[in-house]
């Protein structure tokens, strides 16, 4: 048996899960707190790192709330709200829609709480390698359709490059935007997300432009920060803490695997297998991509290549070259509380369990601890669907359930229907039959000839029942055959493949149908510091 979530037990407020992440994120006073203490001691941002996100931001869709955003983080008297995600394609899973809005509702609400100047910032996790996790999204609609897009790669790209360098194929990413056209365009709102696909995703473009691009037109009212943090000015920043990962590898190993150990004794696993031969970041080779190092007695191992380097080699090249670096999972939460004063970080599932292998590695670093608020998660639901799932007494958890098993259950219940059916209609026979059979002993005392059309009475009315009852089979059949398409459609929309809704589709059908009102939708719905499921009853 797998052990517990850690991100279960934290988001239903477990002792044991928030004592290994830090502080309860549901109480006000440790929220008001927090966001004095970040104020005191990491408010001001270096000009370097200002003037990247005035130019980063600068390409997106207008927003004098942005501004204002990024004038308040320059004046040094503002906290940040973080969230972050990969660089999906068409803005990924629907859950990156529920991240930004979770970080810019949040931000407000520890404004209020706090009376500290507080901004929503995206961070663009851009230096990941794993191209196949980001190059492909799934559309659909209520008719339970489904639309499989994806580009095609470069066809010289190293699998081991980072997404930042992956730029959209022209042709593949055309076909895919006039495939949503012709799923999508009559919803009410295609004209306009159709303008703001084609305007971010663009042949030529890299992944993370395209995705800033749309997601933040999609939040520029809300003054959403956009951050690529793959940038020469940011690198240079964060040299020292490149330098202090190199120069103790041995004693953040050392502290990880502690960590783990005490994951392990409340009952819980690593989210990141610790590797204790391998510092907390990734080296670049050129065209070539990042590779993960191993130490091998005096110098490290480039994994995957028969090079080797020395500690003194890459100590130069951290200072002179820092864009040959790039952090790894647990080293990136680290990197941004180091350049942000972050009061509260906005965390999936995964997030979750990367802050809870840091507590230590972050004293280590110097870095405080934020908030760590788990994201809204969300369940679309259209209204008609709710009735089905009552039909058939499932709650919505079942549907993640295989379809095989779950057209057991129906068919087990349509058996039983079918079963009484053949009981009611052999009950109707045997009464009429023992009604006819009274009739005759009388006809027989009295007039025998009777008999005769009694005889003819009962096979017509005996023939009406039979046919009675082929009607009835029949409607259950259609009825059946009903259920069973309904079925479908419940499984397919909202755990397709055993997934989540929001984890397997993209906001793309939502946003086609709702437009920017998406965002009211889910915001109504939105309970502030829950982290449980909301389920929301489209209109």
């Amino acid at each position: 048996m797998n052990p517990p979530s850690l991100a279960n037990a934290y988001i239903d407020r477990e002792e044991r899960a928030i004592t290994l992440i830090g502080h309860n994120y549901a109480e006000p006073e440790v929220r008001r707190s927090i966001c004095s203490q970040v104020l005191k001691i990491n408010s001001r941002l270096e000009t370097s790192l200002i003037e990247e996100l005035r130019k980063q931001n600068s390409t997106l869709a207008p927003s004098p709330r942005r501004e204002a955003n990024l004038k308040a983080l320059a004046d040094g008297n503002a906290l940040t709200v973080i969230s972050g995600q990969q660089v999906g394609l068409f803005l990924g899973p629907l859950f990156t829609l529920a991240k930004a809005l979770s970080v810019t509702i949040t931000a407000e609400k520890l404004e209020q709480e706090s009376g500290i100047r507080t901004v929503p910032l995206f961070w663009l996790q851009s230096e990941d390698h794993d191209f196949d996790e980001i190059n492909q999204c799934n559309v659909h609609d209520p008719a339970a359709t489904l639309l499989h897009l994806e580009t095609t790669p470069q066809p010289e790209a190293s699998v081991k490059i980072p997404v930042f360098d992956r730029l959209l194929e022209g042709t593949s990413t055309a076909l895919a935007l006039e495939q949503i056209k012709a799923k999508l365009g009559h919803l009410p709102h295609s004209a306009q997300i159709q303008e703001l696909l084609s305007n971010s995703y663009q042949g030529g473009r890299s992944f993370p432009d395209a995705f800033a691009s749309l997601l933040g037109a999609l939040f520029a009212d809300e003054g959403l920060i956009l951050f690529n943090p793959r940038a020469a000015p940011v690198s240079t920043l964060i040299r020292p803490l490149y330098h202090r990962a190199l120069d103790t590898a041995e004693e953040v190993s050392e502290l990880l695997t502690r960590e783990g150990e005490r994951l392990r004794h409340a009952g819980f696993s690593e989210q990141v297998t610790v590797r204790s031969d391998s510092p907390l970041f990734f080296f670049h080779l050129g065209d070539e991509g990042r590779f993960r190092l191993n130490r091998e007695n005096s110098h490290w191992k480039i994994v995957g290549r028969d090079l080797r380097i020395s500690t003194e080699e890459l100590q130069q090249l951290i200072e002179n070259d820092p864009l040959r670096f790039s952090s790894s999972a647990l080293l990136r939460p680290i990197i941004q509380d180091y350049l942000f004063p972050t009061a509260a970080y906005i965390a999936g599932p995964a997030e979750i369990g990367y802050f809870g292998q840091l507590r230590t590695v972050r004293k280590h670093f110097q870095v405080h601890e934020p908030l760590v608020i788990p994201r809204l998660s969300v369940r679309l639901l259209e209204a008609k669907w709710s009735e089905w799932l009552k039909d058939f007494g499932f709650e919505i958890e079942e549907l993640s359930l295989p379809i095989t098993e779950l057209e057991q259950r129906i068919a087990k219940r349509l058996s039983t229907r079918e079963e009484n059916a053949d009981k009611i209609f052999s009950e109707a026979d045997a009464t009429i039959e023992t009604a006819l059979s009274k009739l005759k002993t009388s006809f027989s005392a009295v007039d025998s000839t009777l008999i005769g059309a009694l005889e003819k009475s009962r096979e017509k009315v005996l023939h009406q029942v039979a046919s009675l009852k082929t009607r009835y089979t029949r409607a259950l059949a259609e009825r059946d055959s009903i259920s069973l398409d309904r079925l479908k459609k419940l499984k397919l929309n909202l755990y397709p493949n055993g997934e989540e809704q929001e984890r397997f589709y993209s906001s793309i059908y939502y946003l086609y149908r709702y437009g920017k009102e998406l965002k009211s939708i889910l915001r109504e719905k939105f309970v502030p510091y829950s982290g449980k499921t909301v389920e929301v009853i489209l209109p």
